[in-house]
């Protein structure tokens, strides 16, 4: 199927068992786009008109069969098969309803679905967030610090923050585009994804010209960017009086309270014993229970 430059609305291809949906931004030239669908498997290539592979500028939303035993739901992913028979964990949404996959991606090549596990040996004492650190890491989203540590209690960074929202929203991060701050530095590892998430309009610095990249975020912080993605899901039908159940609801920044609402509403944040605590830094616990709780949402 032939994608033309220009094109205005979303577009639905059907597959054999599911279907593939583009977005007038997807490619920006004119494609040739071929789908190959062998039961939960799907090879999917993108050529331009030189022959060349097609760089995907957004993610592809894909929605694929797969019939195979589930024990958790949870753990059900996408995996790309590389050239060299490596696989990454690309993420996903099961739903056990219609037996369906629902995946973002930005490459093209051999798709697979599997159902992951993974376990962290300093998890026990997060009982609460243990389900959600394992989901999020079969599907790629977040990682441990090492294969067998989470270390759920350490804080996230603004960089680190930025970087899985990238890789939760398959943003584009070869995009090239230039960002205003003065303490990002292109050599660094977290460059092209604190580039991505702020020309995709997700994030903002601490001023105009800093962003504090090391910095720990804080929940407001952290819920600001949460809000600006769930308006984009057309998510934003805000309350305020959503907010009416913490009792420090005044100390959440001007800024933050739409998302703060919004993110409340949709049940993706909740508080401490009836405070909010915006400025409390968020750790890696609550964060994948967070993002666990917004990526099931924006993705059903």
């Amino acid at each position: 199927m032939e994608i033309p430059v220009g094109l205005k609305t979303e577009k639905e291809i059907k597959l054999e068992n599911g279907k593939i949906k583009i977005s007038p931004d997807t490619f920006g030239v004119k494609v040739k786009l071929t789908a190959k669908q062998d039961g939960s498997t799907l090879e999917l290539n993108a050529v331009d008109e030189k022959g060349n592979t097609a760089e995907i500028k957004k993610p592809i939303e894909v929605q694929i069969a797969f019939d195979g035993e589930v024990k958790n739901p949870d753990n059900v992913t996408a995996v790309l098969i590389n050239e060299d028979g490596t696989e990454e964990s690309v993420g996903g949404v099961y739903d056990e309803a219609t037996k369906t996959i629902k995946f973002l991606t930005n490459k093209c090549g051999k798709f697979v679905v599997k159902e992951g596990s993974k376990e962290f040996k300093d998890t026990s004492d997060v009982e609460w967030a243990k389900s959600a650190i394992e989901s999020m890491t079969v599907k790629g989203i977040i990682k441990g610090k090492t294969e067998s540590e989470f270390v759920p209690s350490d804080n996230i960074t603004r960089a680190e923050f930025a970087a899985l929202v990238s890789r939760m929203l398959k943003l584009n991060e070869n995009s090239n585009g230039d960002i205003p701050f003065a303490d990002v530095d292109k050599d660094e590892w977290y460059y092209d994804s604190v580039s991505a998430v702020y020309q995709s309009g997700l994030i903002n610095g601490k001023s105009d010209t800093s962003f504090d990249p090391k910095g720990n975020i804080t929940r407001e912080e952290m819920i600001k960017i949460i809000g600006n993605i769930l308006k984009n899901k057309s998510y934003d039908n805000k309350d305020e009086k959503a907010l009416d159940r913490f009792e420090d609801k005044d100390s959440i920044a001007s800024w933050a309270k739409d998302s703060a609402a919004i993110a409340v509403q949709n049940g993706v944040v909740g508080g401490f014993d009836g405070n909010f605590m915006p400025k409390k830094n968020v750790t890696r616990a609550e964060t994948a229970v967070m993002l666990y709780r917004l990526y099931e949402l924006i993705m059903r």
